[in-house]
């Protein structure tokens, strides 16, 4: 009988939560080979790990159930096709027994600790994982309710390239954003990440970026808009998509692990002390990290 410890950190997030376009020019330009990279959602490291030039990557998080994420989505690139990895995430819809039959298909594949983890999440394997997080279960409380507030017509901001300002709830908008410019609605509504409650967020930043972005008519090729309002990225035009739901990325990064033209090493360790307790092994790769921070 395999026995693991219980673990206590939450899976902040597990879908595609930042644009990573300027880590990936950072790493182009530096034409370092080995990138040292804080996991997340692990969807930064899949990005990063399209780069040619790019051999290792030292994936780094003090969450353990984030390298448990990431480790399982490149499982499942490497063993499954573009569409059922699709599938087997939420990207695409599934029935949740398709899912589970796409775990069946790599469980052979994954580390005892790893499968044991997974297995105890199976209602996050049978919504898809990129449902799994803390982030994504307070967006899916939200959602719903701010929609509802906005009505039918606001979702139209997604079909136009420009702000159609004659179909926006310009005075609705205004107080939805006062109210998530606060702290206190991001507890009420059970979001424990500090990032959104610590004393040192800036949640106010949050509905500006927002309010930016519609007001330019980005909406409809911006994927934290869609998640937020949406819910799923499935509207999207591919172009649009963050860099691993596209499908000739996808093929690339599988094709790069396949072949061993890349490796992932993974630390769980705060990134700062990773850093000082292996700054001698990691001295000739320190630069691409020195450029990021």
């Amino acid at each position: 009988m395999i026995v693991m410890p219980i673990l206590t950190n939450m899976l902040y997030y597990s879908h595609t939560n930042e644009d990573n376009r300027l880590e990936k020019e950072l790493l182009q330009s530096s034409a370092c080979d080995t990138a040292i990279v804080i996991v997340g959602s692990g969807e930064r490291v899949l990005a990063l790990m399209n780069n040619k030039a790019c051999k290792k990557v030292l994936a780094v998080d003090i969450n353990k159930e984030a390298i448990f994420l990431l480790q399982l989505k490149l499982e499942a690139i490497t063993h499954l096709t573009n569409e059922e990895y699709f599938q087997f995430t939420g990207h695409y819809t599934a029935q949740a027994n398709s899912r589970l039959d796409y775990f069946e298909k790599i469980r052979s594949h994954l580390p005892a600790e790893l499968c044991y983890y997974w297995e105890q999440k199976y209602n996050y394997t049978k919504k898809g994982i990129f449902y799994a997080g803390h982030f994504e279960a307070f967006l899916d409380k939200v959602r719903p309710v701010i929609n509802l507030f906005f009505g039918k017509k606001f979702q139209r901001i997604f079909d136009y390239d420009y702000f159609n300002a004659r179909i926006f709830p310009g005075t609705r908008w205004k107080l939805i954003c006062w109210i998530f410019s606060q702290k206190w609605v991001y507890k009420f509504w059970g979001n424990k990440d500090l990032a959104f409650i610590g004393p040192g967020s800036h949640s106010e930043r949050i509905p500006a970026a927002l309010n930016e972005i519609i007001k330019k008519g980005k909406a409809s090729s911006c994927f934290m808009a869609h998640l937020i309002f949406k819910g799923h990225l499935r509207k999207m035009l591919e172009k649009d998509l963050p860099p691993p739901l596209q499908g000739n990325v996808l093929n690339a990064i599988r094709s790069r692990i396949i072949n061993r033209e890349i490796s992932v090493e993974y630390y769980e360790d705060d990134l700062l002390n990773c850093i000082k307790q292996k700054r001698g092994k990691w001295q000739n790769r320190f630069l691409f990290l020195h450029q990021i921070f």
